[in-house]
């Protein structure tokens, strides 16, 4: 196994999870920063590298829980770009019961 397999979608769910678990008022920008990390490494070739629902569910709780100004229109509109996905491709990336309940 090379070194690059290494790194897994489920390593950055936990680096996220333990972010919105935090206190700190830092952890929706931290949960959108390694999103944006994650898409990058996917585009550049990482297939097996990508978002999913575990992802999208945490930055949106992430988002929801905070008190920053913007904070719940940044989660809506990461529930737009699950609805989006969800229409556009055949994977089992949309809402689901989890997402709506955060």
């Amino acid at each position: 196994m090379e070194n690059d397999e290494l790194i897994k979608t489920e390593l950055y769910n936990a680096v996220m999870k333990a972010w919105s678990r935090s206190k700190d008022n830092r952890a929706p920008e931290q949960v959108l920063n390694l999103l944006q990390h994650m898409e990058g490494l996917n585009q550049e070739g990482y297939s097996h590298l990508k978002p999913d629902l575990f992802t999208y569910n945490t930055i949106i709780s992430t988002l929801s829980k905070s008190r920053k100004p913007g904070s719940a229109y940044k989660a809506e509109a990461m529930l737009d770009v699950m609805r989006k996905m969800a229409d556009e491709s055949d994977e089992n990336i949309g809402p689901d019961t989890i997402t709506y309940s955060r």
